[in-house]
C-alpha cells in the first residue's frame, strides 16, 4: 500500500468534505471581496480552508480538486484489494455509491459555478482530469462489477433501489454530510440525544461505513514516533488518582465519623451507595491500581464508579427526604451523611489534580509539530508573546494531521451496544470539572472553575440538572457558609440544540434552596451578531455597530442573553454607555469606521469588561465560563479573562510557569476529551483581542489602566494577584 507522503495530504475525510461543499457551490454566491471571504468560512468555523472562490488561489485549488479525486480513487483500491469483504456489505455499497454520486455533482458544480479550470492549459473541465477519469473507470469496471455479484444474493435489492432511488440518495448525501460535522466534532452531542419523537438525529445506517473510511485514513497515515494519544489516559488516570487522594484528604474528618456508625445501617440504600463511593475513591487513591501498576481495573474507573455511586447516593429516597425536611440536631449520624456526601460534591468540583505531565505531553507534541514547520523565533515582546502563541498552535495541528480522525473514531465508540444513546453527560463521559485559577488583593478574592455543563439530556427538548451539582450548590449554602457561585453560560438560548442545556441552568437558580448559592447569566458566543455575519456583516459604521451592541444587552433574552432577575437593568445599561467609548478610545482610536476584524475585537473586549461588572454586581467566591462541555468556547473565555488580568495587573515578562498554564487551560480539555486542538475559530478570537489589548498597554499603560479603572468601584486593575490554583 501506499502510504500518504507527507502529513499535509488530504485524508479520506477531508476529500469526502470538499466533495460535499463542491457539490453545493450554486447555493452559495461567490465572495466579492476578502473580507467577505473570511466571513463566510468563520461562520461555517472553517477559516483555515481557502475559499472555492478565491481567484488569487486558482492553481491551488486545482490541485486540491485533483487531490481529491485521487484519494477517493486510492480508498476505493484499497477497499477493492485489502478489504474485498466489505463490498458485500449493503451499508458499505450504499456508502460509495453516495461518495460517487458525489463526485459527479461535484465535477458538474466546479465546472458550472467556478472559475477553477476556466483557462487551464492542460483541461478545461472536471470531466477531462487524469484522476475523474481514473476514479469513474476504476469505479465502474471493478467496483461495480464486485456490487453486481454481492447484489444477486441480497433478494430484491436491485428493485428497491429503482423504487426508491431518490431517496436512497438523499439518505446517503445526508449520511456523508453526518460524516463531515462528525470530523469536525462540533456537535458530537447529538449521538448521544434523540429527537423528541424518539429518533435518533444521525442517520445511524452509514456509521459503519464512516468507520470503514475512518480506518482507511488510520492505515494510510505515516506517523514518525510514538502515537501522542497513546499517553492520554495513562495522563488521565494519573490525574484522577491525584483527584482522588485530593477529595480523600478533603473529606477525611466526615468519613472517619461515618465509618463508626456506618455498619449498622447497610441496608438503607443511601448508606450503601455512599460507601461504595467511598471505597472506590479509596482505590482511585491506591498506587498499586494506576495503570502502569496494574493491568486490571484502574483508578481512572474508580473514580468513574465513585462519581457515578455518588450520584446515586444524591438520588436515594432518603437523602431526598432529609433534603426536604432536614434531620434534627442530635441525629448525628443524619447530619454526618448530609455532611459527607456535600463534602464529596465540593471536592469533585473544585479538585486542582495534575497538570505536569499534560504539560510536558503539550510540549512533546510542539516539537515533533515543529519539525515540519518554519516558525519566527520567541522573543519577549508582549505582541510576539500571542504570535508566539498561534505559532505553537499551528505545531500542534501539524503534528494531529498525522492522527486526523480521533474525534471521529471516539465518538463512534459511544455506538457499542450497552453504551449507544444513553444521553448527553460530559461527567459520565469522563470529563471531569475542577479548579484553575484565582484572582485575589485585599477586596476580593475569585476562583474559577472548569464546570462543563452540568446537565444529562437524552431528548433535545429537555435537559436535567444531574444531582452532584446540586450537591455542590447545597454546599456552598450550608457548609461553606453561603458562598456563591457565579456562572457565566456561554451556550445560545437562541438555538434550538442548546436551548435545553439553558434552560435548565437558568431555572435552577430560581429555586428557593439555591436562590443564594446560584447565579447564572448567558452571553452568547454563537450567534451572527458574536460572529459579525448575516446582517451584522456589513455594518462598518461605528455608531451603528454601537448601537445595535447596546440593542442587544438591552433585548437580553431576544438577543440570547439572560441576567438575574436582581441584576437592575438600569445599571446595567448605564456601565454600557460608560464602557463602550473608554474601549474605543483606548483600543481602537476612536475611528469612525470599525472593519468587521476591529469589531470582533471589540466584542470580545466589551465581554470582558461586562464580565467583570457582573463579578462586582454579584460579588461571587468563585465563577465558571460554563459550555456544554468546557472545551472549546470554556477554555478560550477562561483563558482570556486569566491573560486580560494578568496583563492588566502587570507589566513584566510573561514567566514560563505563566505560558505553561495557559497552554494547558487552552488544550488539556481538547486533547484529553476529545484528541484533538482547541476549535480555531475560538483560539483566534482570543489572540487577536488580546494583542489588540497588549499592544496598547505596551505604548500607554498608564493611560489605559487608569481610564479602565474608573468603570469599577472594584479593583480589578490594582494590586490585584493572578495565579493558577494550586
Amino acid at each position: 500500500m501506499q502510504h500518504r507522503k507527507n502529513p499535509g495530504e488530504l485524508t479520506v475525510m477531508e476529500a469526502v468534505d470538499n466533495l460535499s461543499s463542491l457539490a453545493e457551490l450554486d447555493v452559495s454566491a461567490p465572495p466579492e471581496t476578502e473580507e467577505e471571504a473570511v466571513a463566510e468560512e468563520e461562520s461555517t468555523h472553517e477559516e483555515f480552508e481557502l475559499s472555492w472562490h478565491d481567484k488569487q488561489h486558482i492553481v491551488h485549488n486545482r490541485e486540491r480538486v485533483k487531490e481529491t479525486f485521487r484519494v477517493i480513487h486510492n480508498y476505493l483500491q484499497h477497499v477493492y484489494e485489502k478489504d474485498k469483504g466489505q463490498l458485500r456489505d449493503p451499508e458499505t455499497q450504499k456508502g460509495i455509491q453516495a461518495i460517487m454520486v458525489l463526485a459527479g455533482e461535484a465535477a458538474q458544480k466546479v465546472d458550472r459555478y467556478s472559475s477553477i479550470f476556466k483557462g487551464a492549459h492542460d483541461v478545461e473541465s472536471v470531466t477531462q482530469l487524469k484522476e475523474y477519469k481514473d476514479l469513474q473507470q476504476f469505479y465502474l469496471t471493478k467496483i461495480m462489477k464486485k456490487f453486481h455479484v454481492a447484489l444477486e444474493k441480497e433478494e430484491d435489492w436491485q428493485k428497491q433501489w429503482g423504487a426508491a432511488e431518490e431517496d436512497l440518495l438523499d439518505i446517503q448525501r445526508r449520511g456523508l454530510k453526518d460524516m463531515e460535522t462528525v470530523r469536525r466534532d462540533k456537535e458530537y452531542e447529538l449521538f448521544f440525544i434523540r429527537k423528541e419523537d424518539g429518533r435518533p438525529f444521525f442517520n445511524r445506517n452509514l456509521l459503519r461505513h464512516i468507520r470503514l473510511v475512518g480506518e482507511f485514513d488510520e492505515t494510510i497515515s505515516d506517523p514518525e514516533g510514538e502515537d501522542p494519544f497513546l499517553r492520554i489516559k495513562m495522563i488521565q488516570d494519573r490525574d484522577l488518582h491525584e483527584a482522588a487522594k485530593e477529595t480523600l484528604h478533603f473529606a477525611a474528618p466526615y468519613i472517619d465519623e461515618y465509618y463508626r456508625e456506618a455498619l449498622r445501617h447497610k441496608e438503607i440504600d443511601f448508606v450503601t451507595s455512599l460507601n461504595k463511593a467511598v471505597m472506590a475513591l479509596m482505590l482511585s487513591a491506591n498506587m498499586r491500581n494506576l495503570m502502569q501498576n496494574t493491568s486490571g481495573k484502574s483508578c481512572i474507573s474508580y473514580y468513574s464508579d465513585f462519581q457515578l455511586y455518588l450520584r446515586k447516593a444524591l438520588a436515594s429516597s432518603e437523602y431526598q427526604r432529609f433534603i426536604s425536611f432536614p434531620p434534627d440536631a442530635s441525629d448525628r449520624f443524619s447530619i454526618c451523611l448530609m455532611s459527607l456526601s456535600h463534602a464529596l460534591c465540593t471536592s469533585f468540583f473544585m479538585h486542582t489534580g495534575e497538570r505536569k505531565e499534560m504539560i510536558a505531553l503539550i510540549y512533546r507534541m510542539l516539537q515533533k509539530g515543529k519539525k515540519d514547520l518554519i516558525t519566527e523565533p520567541s522573543v519577549s515582546s508582549p505582541l510576539s508573546f500571542w504570535n508566539n502563541l498561534l505559532d505553537a498552535d499551528e505545531q500542534i495541528r501539524q503534528l494531529l494531521k498525522q492522527y486526523p480522525n480521533g474525534p471521529l473514531l471516539k465518538t463512534l465508540d459511544v455506538f457499542h451496544e450497552e453504551d449507544q444513546m444513553l444521553g448527553f453527560d460530559p461527567y459520565v463521559q469522563d470529563n471531569m470539572p475542577g479548579q484553575l485559577f484565582q484572582f485575589s488583593n485585599d477586596a476580593l478574592h475569585v476562583t474559577c472553575l472548569r464546570i462543563p455543563a452540568p446537565v444529562h439530556q437524552e431528548f433535545i427538548s429537555e435537559a436535567d440538572i444531574v444531582e452532584e451539582f446540586q450537591g455542590f450548590l447545597r454546599a456552598l449554602a450550608m457548609q461553606m457558609k453561603g458562598q456563591r457561585l457565579l456562572i457565566f453560560n456561554l451556550q445560545d438560548r437562541t438555538s434550538w440544540q442548546e436551548h435545553a442545556r439553558c434552560m435548565a441552568l437558568e431555572e435552577i437558580q430560581k429555586k428557593a434552596e439555591f436562590s443564594q448559592a446560584l447565579f447564572v447569566v448567558t452571553l452568547p458566543k454563537n450567534t451572527d451578531f458574536y460572529f459579525q455575519t448575516s446582517a451584522y456583516q456589513h455594518v462598518n459604521e461605528a455608531k451603528e455597530f454601537f448601537k445595535q451592541l447596546k440593542e442587544q444587552i438591552a433585548s437580553a433574552e431576544q438577543c440570547g442573553f439572560f441576567f438575574p432577575s436582581h441584576i437592575k437593568k438600569e445599571e446595567l445599561i448605564a456601565f454600557i454607555d460608560r464602557a463602550i467609548p473608554v474601549i474605543h478610545k483606548l483600543f481602537f482610536g476612536e475611528k469612525e469606521t470599525l472593519l468587521r476584524k476591529n469589531r470582533l475585537d471589540f466584542i470580545e473586549i466589551f465581554y470582558l469588561f461586562l464580565t467583570l461588572k457582573l463579578i462586582e454586581m454579584i460579588k461571587p467566591d468563585s465563577i465558571s465560563f460554563t459550555c456544554k462541555d468546557a472545551i472549546d468556547i470554556g477554555s478560550a473565555v477562561s483563558s482570556e479573562l486569566f491573560s486580560f488580568l494578568r496583563m492588566m495587573n502587570s507589566d513584566t515578562p510573561w514567566c514560563q510557569e505563566e505560558k505553561n498554564f495557559l497552554l494547558w487551560m487552552l488544550y488539556s480539555p481538547s486533547l484529553l476529551i476529545r484528541e484533538r486542538a482547541i476549535d480555531h475559530v475560538r483560539l483566534n478570537r482570543l489572540v487577536s483581542a488580546m494583542a489588540v489589548v497588549a499592544a496598547e498597554l505596551e505604548a500607554r499603560r498608564k493611560e489605559v489602566n487608569g481610564a479602565c479603572r474608573k468603570l469599577f468601584q472594584t479593583s480589578f486593575f490594582e494590586s490585584l494577584e493572578v495565579q493558577e490554583a494550586v
